[in-house]
């Protein structure tokens, strides 16, 4: 029963606080504790999650803010890394693409 509560309310979270939903050409996969999105040839990967932090005083604020993004090659392709974050919540950002013609889409 707590883990079926933990995926709604993570896929809940991401589509109506963070304006994700389905993405044109890329099928949606709900993991228990992420949303990946893929494209047809599996060359485009879209992966989100939301974490959840407790007990600082650091998160208490109501404003978005971002870490700058950063780009690294590895040997599945390249990757496009960052996150956001609102209130006490922090969405992880990761895109991996094959070819470094697509770092730029």
């Amino acid at each position: 029963m707590f883990n079926w509560l933990k995926k709604f309310h993570k896929k809940s979270f991401i589509t109506t606080h963070w304006g994700v939903d389905d993405i044109d050409g890329f099928e949606k996969i709900i993991n228990r504790d992420s949303t990946q999105y893929t494209n047809l040839d599996s060359n485009r990967v879209i992966y989100l999650s939301v974490l959840t932090v407790a007990g600082s005083d650091i998160f208490a604020t109501k404003t978005y803010s971002a870490g700058e993004p950063t780009i690294i090659e590895d040997i599945n392709g390249w990757q496009l890394k960052g996150f956001k974050k609102l209130e006490n919540h922090i969405l992880v950002c990761i895109i991996s693409v094959k070819t470094q013609e697509d770092v730029e889409w």
